[in-house]
């Protein structure tokens, strides 16, 4: 198991990533760049307490202490999706943890290297705004933006056609750090080449972060170990979660179904409940071997692991797989799942972060909670890995922007992630899972555990070449094992869509 170091601080370093859904963007969309709001700035608010460790070398940017800009504007355009719409956004301080942080963060950037911070927020009516923004700038010569922000999922045409600079050739800009999300790097820098990022600045990155989240005092009274010693132990498989929850059923309101009333062992369900596994279990789709990609599939672990997911979630006697009713399913129904738990009727239940701060925490949820990673595929994996769902927002400089101002928008760029990184995260953790979980030092190590375990699947992000989840899903719903004959039958189009994309990528200039 990956050696993790435990932070005395409030919060454990969670600078996460990554995710996918598998929308595809339309060729054309002319929605224009919506509703703005300028940042200004006011006096600078009570800083929130970073993480103790922030005079490590990699959480420390190399920006020169005297570099100033003499209050130049940056113009950014950030997206207004839930999940993304209050990273940026801040009329000033009005006592709310996280809109004094944000606020703080803007300050912060402006007061170090003397620039004046133009945001401009995006309407929430399409995931696409952003993008299509850029694109028609882009395409019309107008210097209107900078910077600019986006889901995740809706970046892959918008980078291709050309309208982001690679992020690699930015002076000022250090991707290694540690305050800019490493498992995205991973999978999106083929080596010379990379158009966007994401990192602690990013608010939808910590809320999509898939987990394993569990109820300590179920788990006690069903003679259950702590889930925290046997993660710490590696023992922390797929198998192990199916063979301590399949005896866990009581019919709480005896009317002899199974249903959100009863307590289980395991609650979750069958369509992006089932995403993470694919990371977790370390089943690697798009890979990069030299710079370039190509698919290439395990198909005998991947049969191996869609067995052993179905039997978890259709033939374990111990779990809820919400949304089936008569061998159907309607979905992961993720509000379901996370109400089941919020009741105390599950030991365990796969959900996201966002939900515990939508649920928990303001409910005053009264039992004490854990969180662990989402298991391995075996104890020989050495590692654990954390999937993130697609909505978190990337960042990237927009290609009309004079090349001799890029030492300036790379300086923006380090010096928005490394202050989000000693305000925003802190305060975002604080806000979404208490003070009196950060307290407990086995929850900050997890918390710790789940950053370090960050991995991002390229054929995920890259969905709109590949729709792969969206395959998976299906055949995860059917209960039907028709994995081999998938990944034959999508072979020849997904390796097309590989070979296009490193040719589109070879192509670009910036």
């Amino acid at each position: 198991m990956k050696k993790v170091r435990i932070f005395t601080a409030v919060m454990a370093l969670l600078m996460l990533i990554v995710f996918v859904s598998c929308a595809k963007i339309p060729d054309e969309e002319n929605t224009p760049p919506a509703d703005t709001t300028t940042y200004s700035g006011e006096s600078k608010p009570e800083e929130t307490s970073a993480p103790e460790e922030t005079d490590a070398p990699n959480y420390i940017s190399d920006i020169p202490k005297d570099l100033n800009f003499n209050n130049r504007t940056i113009r950014m355009l950030v997206t207004g999706q839930p999940f993304s719409d209050d990273e940026f956004a801040t009329a000033g301080i009005n006592g709310e943890t996280v809109n004094d942080a944000v606020y703080s963060r803007n300050m912060a950037i402006e007061d170090r290297i003397g620039v004046k911070l133009d945001i401009r927020i995006a309407a929430a009516d399409s995931v696409y705004n952003v993008g299509n923004a850029i694109r028609n700038a882009v395409a019309s010569g107008d210097k209107s933006y900078d910077i600019a922000t986006m889901p995740g999922y809706t970046h892959t045409s918008y980078v291709l056609e050309g309208d982001f600079y690679n992020l690699l050739s930015v002076e000022n800009l250090d991707l290694d750090k540690y305050y800019w999300t490493q498992g995205f790097n991973g999978i999106m820098n083929n080596g010379t080449k990379q158009y966007i990022a994401s990192g602690a600045y990013s608010i939808s990155m910590y809320r999509n972060m898939y987990i394993t989240l569990y109820n300590k005092r179920v788990m006690e009274e069903q003679g259950l170990e702590d889930l925290y010693d046997i993660v710490k132990r590696g023992e922390w498989t797929i198998a192990k979660q199916a063979e301590m929850v399949k005896n866990v059923y009581i019919d709480k309101n005896g009317d002899t179904q199974k249903d959100a009333e009863d307590l289980y062992g395991f609650v979750t369900g069958a369509n992006t409940s089932t995403d993470p596994y694919w990371i977790s279990l370390n089943i690697p789709f798009l890979q990069l071997n030299d710079g370039i990609y190509s698919i290439d599939i395990n198909t005998d672990k991947l049969t191996d692991a869609v067995s052993a997911v179905q039997d978890l979630i259709f033939n374990n006697g111990g779990v809820y797989c919400v949304g089936t009713t008569g061998g159907s399913v309607d979905g992961s129904n993720a509000t379901t799942i996370i109400s089941c738990f919020s009741s105390g009727n599950a030991a365990m239940c796969t959900t996201m972060i966002f939900q515990i701060e939508n649920f928990l925490t303001p409910n005053n949820f009264a039992d004490d909670y854990g969180i662990v990673p989402m298991p391995k595929y075996d104890e020989a994996q050495q590692d654990y890995f954390t999937h993130v769902q697609d909505q978190l927002s990337v960042i990237g400089v927009v290609s009309t922007v004079n090349e001799a101002d890029l030492p300036m928008m790379g300086a923006v760029l380090e010096v928005l992630s490394e202050e989000s990184y000693k305000t925003i995260y802190p305060a975002y953790y604080k806000t979404a899972l208490s003070y009196k979980y950060l307290q407990n030092e086995q929850s900050i190590e997890m918390l710790d555990l789940i950053y370090h375990s960050i991995k991002i699947e390229g054929a995920f992000i890259y969905s709109a070449k590949f729709a792969m989840l969206g395959s998976l899903r299906s055949i995860i719903s059917s209960n039907n094992n028709r994995i081999a004959s998938t990944v034959k039958g999508y072979s020849k189009s997904w390796g097309k869509s590989a070979e296009s994309l490193n040719t589109e990528l070879e192509k670009l200039k910036h």
